[in-house]
């Protein structure tokens, strides 16, 4: 088979109603905008692996983010191609998933990547535990742009974003978290906030809609119709965002585009890869784990937060600024490898 120097193949998550997994092929894109990007979707469901094909002439495999060392690797060992490239995946917590075995570890490792760039120093830590080098670069969504960044907002509204996990959550008790932030979010409309309710996942939304028939005077937007996420869809959620005064979110990736429109937030952490990507951005005080979530908790970090809005924007824009750089400079250093391959 003839070998493309322009096509590279895509791994990710990619039609199945998520909006994280959607925005992170749309950073991919432009980041690699000269280049072929060909969809090569190879797993459905939390780390099973459904397919590798290399049906484009690709010799490049692009992995574009998403918590995935080092069980799909271990898994999948034997696909390696010419070069393959790690760009802001997470790795999953030990603390959390258990420890891995060895074969495990080794199956990662056998992979070889040429560049592995990770969302967190968490991350990192984990990997150099095990032995392996890697960049902390951030999370890819970082690298989003809205249409427009407004400065600190008096227009009282606030985004919401829970979901659920399959009981994989901090606690195991998912009703629990629904309980707990429908009574902070009557405590922010008692406060005067207009709250914007956003699922981040197709399977969130009922979820989502248990928490807004609670509340009197919230908005729900549902954009996962049909399993399908549009960029445009992803650009107008970011413009909710700039708008608001402050996130508060439990899918990562809610967090991602807060940070990315340079909005403060409040961390709900189901998973550790919560943790560790608030931590990498300078909000690991406004990070609360599931199984500790109270409605004393978060009032606390809510008036903490609004004590600290113009600095803790600050650090914010200053660290979401920072790995955009690196992003692009981890890009430059890929594609002069690209063409040398």
């Amino acid at each position: 088979m003839f070998l493309s120097k322009n096509k590279i193949s895509y791994v990710g998550w990619i039609g199945h109603g998520n909006i994280g997994d959607e925005a992170m092929y749309l950073v991919s894109r432009k980041l690699l905008k000269d280049y072929d990007l060909s969809l090569d979707c190879v797993w459905s469901g939390q780390n099973k692996v459904q397919r590798l094909i290399n049906n484009y002439g690709s010799k490049v495999t692009f992995f574009g983010g998403g918590t995935i060392i080092p069980l799909w690797f271990a898994k999948d060992k034997n696909k390696r191609r010419m070069l393959n490239i790690a760009f802001g995946v997470g790795v999953l917590d030990p603390s959390f998933w258990g420890n891995f075995e060895s074969s495990i570890i080794n199956g990662f490792k056998e992979w070889k990547l040429d560049h592995i760039g990770v969302r967190g120093y968490m991350s990192q830590k984990i990997l150099a535990d095990w032995g392996i080098e890697s960049e902390v670069i951030g999370d890819p969504v970082l690298y989003l742009r809205p249409k427009d960044y407004k400065d600190i907002c008096k227009n009282n509204s606030v985004v919401i974003n829970i979901g659920q996990s399959g009981g994989d959550i901090h606690g195991g008790d998912e009703m629990r978290v629904l309980k707990e932030v429908t009574k902070f979010c009557k405590y922010l409309e008692n406060k005067g906030y207009n709250l914007i309710l956003i699922p981040f996942w197709s399977q969130d939304v009922a979820y989502m809609k248990e928490l807004h028939g609670q509340l009197k005077r919230a908005t729900f937007k549902d954009y996962v119709k049909n399993d399908t996420v549009t960029d445009d869809a992803i650009i107008e959620i970011m413009d909710i965002i700039s708008r608001c005064n402050f996130l508060v979110g439990e899918k990562l990736h809610s967090l991602v585009l807060s940070a990315a429109c340079h909005k403060p937030f409040i961390s709900l952490e189901y998973r550790p890869k919560c943790l560790d990507f608030a931590s990498s951005v300078g909000f690991e005080d406004y990070n609360v784990r599931t199984d500790l979530l109270s409605l004393e908790i978060l009032i606390e970090k809510y008036i903490e937060l609004m004590k600290n809005e113009t600095a803790m924007t600050d650090i914010l824009t200053s660290n979401v600024n920072y790995f955009r750089n690196k992003m692009e400079n981890f890009i430059e250093r890929v594609k002069r490898d690209f063409q040398q391959t």
